[in-house]
């Protein structure tokens, strides 16, 4: 009796341990495998509590090809919602050219989509003309809040709900697939984006890249062609 109890014992202590490392978890895929629910195990023999999810938002289906320009471009994003905080939950990025199948190496980064706070100007001291207009000087008189991508400095994943992106250096003709770590498992069902071969000049709206933005591109024969990114 006093093995059994030493033994369970030893379980419970060894089940935080073995959980942290990662190479117990497992993940089920839902939403036609956009979204994984992420859960401990003990020796993946029985789940023992679940961690989180991460649903692909910038991608309707994970067959879907996405249109990205070139240059450092938000390429594709995950809703995260965990249930409490997972250290270095963000593993390295996989690259691979869907052209070879060949795996390539790119300069990446995480962001997160957050709120940022852009100036407001309005008139300061005003000069009056004798003709009774007028001419003002322009200040800054408060703060609007706006969202947009920001730098995510951090491998861990926080707990609740976060939007976490990549930003890839793409690069001219890139047609390439990224494959996630999380919490230890590689995302088997990938996101593939592709880069034409026309210049990107602009986006529009309030943020570069962001779930809502279109953007101007010129082809070869400096045709504008006008491309959303949802």
């Amino acid at each position: 009796m006093k093995k059994i109890m030493l033994l369970v014992l030893i379980m419970l202590i060894a089940i935080p341990l073995v959980s942290a490392a990662g190479w117990d978890n497992v993940l089920d895929y839902e939403n036609n495998d956009l979204k994984v629910t992420l859960s401990n195990t003990f020796l993946l023999l029985f789940k023992t509590s679940e961690i989180g999810t991460a649903e692909l938002k910038s991608h309707p289906s994970v067959d879907y090809v996405k249109r990205v320009g070139f240059g450092n471009q938000v390429v594709m994003w995950y809703d995260f919602e965990f249930l409490r905080l997972y250290e270095n939950g963000l593993g390295d990025v996989k690259f691979t050219d869907m052209k070879t199948g060949k795996t390539i190496e790119r300069d990446y980064s995480f962001v997160y989509w957050g709120e940022k706070k852009r100036d407001v100007y309005g008139d300061g001291d005003c000069f009056y003309y004798i003709n009774g207009t007028r001419e003002c000087e322009q200040i800054v008189v408060g703060k609007r809040p706006y969202d947009d991508w920001l730098p995510y400095n951090s491998r861990d994943i926080p707990k609740g709900k976060i939007r976490i992106g990549l930003r890839v250096n793409t690069k001219v003709g890139d047609r390439t697939d990224g494959i996630w770590t999380i919490a230890g498992k590689e995302i088997s069902k990938h996101a593939i984006w592709d880069v034409s071969s026309a210049v990107f000049v602009q986006n529009f709206g309030d943020a570069v890249n962001s779930p809502n933005s279109r953007g101007l591109f010129l082809k070869d024969d400096g045709t504008k062609m006008y491309l959303s990114d949802t």
